[in-house]
């Protein structure tokens, strides 16, 4: 029987062996912890600013933006299988297993989305000063990066291409476990739009981009 995607490259060699992927992979509780680990403390961070506790917390931003990665490493470390573990940080840092040909698409197709999108809502009304480099970056550049990287990208990628995304496909087909990682995301962001000061709380005054946000 000819192994699937998350067969050939997911899993290490003795589970792949095995076939036995169900029963390494928890994607539901992996998805309920990390969830968990996000709500809690954003909802708690929305309690305490409405009730003008505090305005920030870097505390429970930290945990939550860090929550898809530590369950994660929970769940892969949980599952006393020899070589699951290093699979998943081998998987995670080792840039030899990136094709050549996928560096430019890594490096530049995000830019070239936003640019892409700026042009469209030139017919909106939008202006080309959306293009502008933004002041926080040209203040602090290197620790621009490194907050956006670290508060973004590398936790959600480590924990849901990492892992969530490998559990839902040792259950269901690679559409359904698109369409079902799809779901989780939108959850996961939800606190954010009621949190003062965030890029989704900023997206309340206009609704339907808020809307297409999560679409």
């Amino acid at each position: 029987m000819e192994q699937t995607v998350v067969e050939r490259i997911s899993a290490p060699a003795r589970v792949r062996e095995s076939g036995d992927l169900r029963r390494v992979y928890r994607p539901w509780p992996f998805f309920g912890l990390d969830l968990a680990l996000t709500w809690i403390p954003l909802w708690v961070l929305v309690a305490g600013q409405r009730l003008e506790w505090f305005e920030d917390s870097f505390a429970l931003i930290a945990l939550a933006g860090g929550s898809a990665t530590l369950s994660a490493v929970v769940f892969v470390h949980f599952t006393r299988v020899r070589g699951f573990a290093r699979d998943f940080w081998v998987r995670a840092i080792d840039p030899r297993r990136i094709g050549i040909a996928w560096w430019p698409v890594i490096l530049f197709l995000q830019l070239l989305i936003n640019v892409v999108a700026v042009l469209f809502s030139l017919f909106g009304g939008g202006s080309l000063e959306q293009l502008q480099l933004s002041e926080a970056f040209l203040a602090a550049p290197i620790g621009f990066l490194a907050f956006t990287l670290v508060f973004g990208p590398i936790p959600e990628e480590l924990g849901w291409r990492g892992y969530g995304l490998d559990a839902l496909r040792s259950r269901m087909n690679l559409l359904e476990a698109s369409l079902v990682l799809a779901v989780f995301w939108a959850l996961w962001h939800l606190p954010l739009v009621f949190v003062r000061g965030s890029f989704q709380n900023g997206l309340l005054e206009h609704l339907p981009t808020l809307i297409t946000f999560f679409i």
